[in-house]
């Protein structure tokens, strides 16, 4: 069975603290479980992300949402985050889009970027609630936090006119931004436009730098996007 493993925010370095300081007679868990019955939420928190890997304890999704609810209504934004994705995926909880999207939405707030991100998905989703708008708005928060898959989902957006109007300014810029800050998509979506001369002159040169900082980046398209431009 695959592992389903939320995006968490510094987990492991929690859980390694945690156990290099503690009476190392006792079991971890059941320090864990004290404590986090005490009312120490980074417990529970820390309890949920065991649960929810599975590496240390037998993954439990169930045991894991349990505890992200508690952390949640306690105010730890983080357990709200990883509650919402796991309604989102329906895993260790029934599928629950709304659900999903009110705590994604509390948690970006929250300035948790990956939440926006999801926002941004959800509300672009055609089969579901399709607001391009609010997909915009979403994708923008996060680029704006320096979360660059978020960018590259913008710049496209307005190169279409998906949402805000179009403008192939905006997208180089956006674009650009992301390769510059070392994402490979970015990088390939640049190169991209430079060598098709989409919203702006064809420029080569340009074109094989952005593949080619791509490529070294690991991105297999913008390898063999850099050799079909050198042929």
């Amino acid at each position: 069975m695959k592992k389903f493993v939320p995006v968490i925010i510094a987990a492991t370095f929690l859980a390694v603290s945690f156990f290099l300081f503690m009476d190392t007679e006792e079991n971890e868990i059941e320090v864990l479980d004290k404590k986090c019955k005490k009312g120490e939420m980074q417990a529970c928190f820390i309890l949920g992300n065991l649960y929810s890997d599975g590496g240390i304890v037998d993954q439990n999704l169930e045991k894991a949402a349990e505890m992200f609810k508690r952390v949640c209504k306690d105010g730890f934004i983080s357990g709200c985050y990883n509650i919402g994705v796991m309604y989102h995926h329906g895993k260790g909880v029934k599928p629950d889009i709304e659900k999903a999207i009110q705590l994604y939405s509390i948690s970006c707030e929250d300035e948790i970027y990956e939440a926006c991100f999801h926002l941004g998905h959800i509300y672009s989703d055609k089969e579901k609630v399709k607001d391009f708008e609010r997909s915009a708005f979403y994708f923008e928060k996060a680029c704006n936090g320096k979360h660059y898959d978020s960018c590259n989902i913008l710049g496209v957006f307005y190169s279409q006119g998906s949402g805000v109007d179009r403008d192939h300014d905006k997208t180089l810029e956006l674009f650009s931004r992301s390769c510059d800050n070392d994402n490979d998509k970015g990088c390939v979506l640049l190169g991209h436009i430079y060598s098709k001369g989409e919203g702006v002159k064809i420029n080569k040169e340009k074109a094989e730098q952005a593949f080619k900082k791509g490529c070294g980046l690991g991105n297999a398209i913008s390898c063999r996007a850099l050799s079909e431009l050198k042929e």
